[in-house]
């Protein structure tokens, strides 16, 4: 099997960086060989070896950095990331040792320290993204040319069908404003899937969406520039620009 089916074994160190390189690690630990050499014989070539060896270091350093740093933008960018890569990425920029904040804010020479006068301000921007002008005064939607002679003239739940939805729903998914988990719907799929359906036919036939049901949680997430620019920046300034899309 060696001998068709090549492999090649790979060392991975708890404290290792996650751009860690086996050449890199190689280069500082010449770099170290050399230095310490260096510091015993005080010659001008271990000196000179030394430096060259700190210098490359470096350089790789850098470009390891780079190709880790567009690695990461690309997973973000991904439209298709899945939610536990997303925060397997967040993790890994991030750590267990900073804490993930949205910085200070300013939007029109107006400073957004707290965390309530940042949630307001997005509550604003995404309010104003999101909303529909009035239409003006005796305006009508215009005739529906319809495409086809099948017509959908009510629709009905099936017990069995609310049943399937309930037995498959992500259990790593974070509760609603209700505060019931998925968790305990699946496990209780059997249960729920009769009066979840007479509810879901009941709210079909008296044309009523429970307002309740129109809620819903919003987090706000770090754009990947700012992510990046938090990371690689020893001091960054608080103030960060809020844009309209």
């Amino acid at each position: 099997m060696e001998t068709h089916i090549p492999k090649r074994t790979i060392n991975k160190r708890k404290k290792d960086k996650p751009w860690m390189t086996g050449f890199i690690r190689h280069l500082l630990m010449l770099r170290n060989k050399f230095n310490g050499i260096f510091g015993r014989t005080k010659r001008l070539e271990d000196r000179t070896e030394r430096n060259r060896l700190r210098a490359l270091s470096k350089k790789e350093i850098r470009i390891a950095k780079a190709k880790y740093r567009v690695n990461q933008t690309a997973q973000l960018s991904d439209p298709n990331i899945s939610i536990k890569k997303y925060w397997s990425v967040m993790n890994e920029i991030f750590g267990n040792k900073v804490k993930a904040s949205i910085p200070t804010l300013i939007d029109n020479n107006v400073t957004y320290s707290t965390d309530l006068e940042k949630a307001n301000l997005f509550v604003e921007l995404f309010s104003a993204q999101c909303s529909v002008d009035p239409p003006p005064p005796g305006y009508s939607l215009p005739d529906i040319e319809y495409l086809t002679d099948q017509r959908l003239s009510n629709v009905t739940f099936e017990v069995d069908q609310v049943f399937r939805i309930l037995s498959s729903l992500d259990t790593n998914k974070a509760t609603g404003p209700d505060g019931i988990g998925n968790r305990l719907l699946k496990e209780c799929a059997n249960t729920l899937a009769i009066p979840l359906t007479d509810i879901y036919n009941k709210s079909m036939n008296d044309m009523v969406f429970p307002d309740d049901w129109k809620l819903s949680h919003i987090r706000i997430l770090l754009g990947v520039f700012v992510l990046f620019l938090l990371i690689d920046s020893s001091s960054v300034a608080d103030g960060i620009r809020l844009f309209n899309c």
